[in-house]
């Protein structure tokens, strides 16, 4: 079956990840990839699996422009990526995915009050 995701992340990182990729942000708006640790942006709790089918649903949805084609998959950039938190009640990348792919990550979380914080940044939205 040739090289499949899975494997085309770990060639690619040199990083077994059994279901989540890692984001890399853009070069406007951080300095180095986010590996969900600590890079200098706040760390996020969306994330796109691997089981991400392409099917270009989430990328328009998002009011931050976070969501962006990797090599294989969509990923999300984790300074632009509030969680919707401002602009709707709901993550709206969540609601519209058809495959359910775009789960909370269970071991990096971020209080409504950092989002919040980081809408008002991007937005230039003041308290």
């Amino acid at each position: 079956m040739g090289v499949g995701r899975r494997e085309a992340a770990i060639k690619r990182t040199g990083m077994y990840s059994q279901r989540p990729m890692i984001a890399q942000p853009s070069p406007e708006t951080a300095e180095t990839p986010c590996l969900f640790i600590n890079t200098g942006v706040s760390p996020m709790a969306l994330m796109i699996t691997d089981e991400c089918i392409n099917c270009d649903v989430c990328e328009p949805e998002c009011p931050n422009g976070a969501i962006s084609m990797g090599e294989e998959i969509y990923i999300i950039d984790p300074a632009l990526c509030t969680e919707c938190v401002g602009h709707y009640e709901t993550s709206q990348c969540v609601e519209v995915c058809p495959v359910d792919c775009i789960p909370l990550n269970p071991d990096v979380e971020e209080t409504k009050d950092e989002l919040m914080e980081k809408y008002r940044q991007l937005t230039g939205e003041e308290a």
